[in-house]
């Protein structure tokens, strides 16, 4: 009788911490969801934007099992400083390396390990490459040195 006192004490406070259900935002919300603009589009097209606008490429290239993709998406890509960097200076694409293109693309760029952020200038050629997860003065280091070369063009 004890033990069971104490699970049901234990799953109680558990219940409390754990299974809340969480409020769903707003939907009639104006506000626009905050991130990184990742491009929708084939990938020759939005290189031809780049050409076109004369903006360098970011490619973050991931799988949907990869947990550093994720801890990547989470704690440096949603920073509002990369965000803003990158939404005012790139063409950005997020490839997942197993589906359409992207195993073509992996392939194209020497991609073997996840995550790989490439960067690219408006020409196509590489800039930048990082493999792993990485801090947010890095991107923004990556991402500083590819606009410059590409201003250089």
């Amino acid at each position: 009788m004890k033990h069971l006192f104490t699970y049901t004490l234990i799953a109680i406070v558990l219940c409390a911490t754990g299974c809340t259900k969480k409020s769903k935002p707003n939907n009639n919300s104006t506000s626009t969801p905050k991130g990184i603009k990742f491009r929708s589009g084939s990938y020759s097209a939005n290189m031809s934007k780049a050409k076109s606008e004369n903006k360098p490429v970011f490619i973050d290239f991931y799988t949907t099992w990869c947990a550093p993709c994720k801890w990547l998406d989470q704690d440096v890509l949603s920073h509002q400083n990369v965000i803003d960097y990158y939404n005012d200076n790139f063409i950005s694409l997020k490839i997942d390396a197993e589906k359409g293109e992207g195993p073509k693309l992996k392939d194209k760029h020497f991609v073997s390990a996840y995550p790989t952020l490439i960067y690219l200038d408006s020409q196509g050629n590489e800039i930048e490459r990082h493999v792993g997860f990485t801090t947010i003065s890095k991107v923004l280091n990556m991402a500083k040195k590819t606009v410059n070369a590409n201003q250089a063009l």
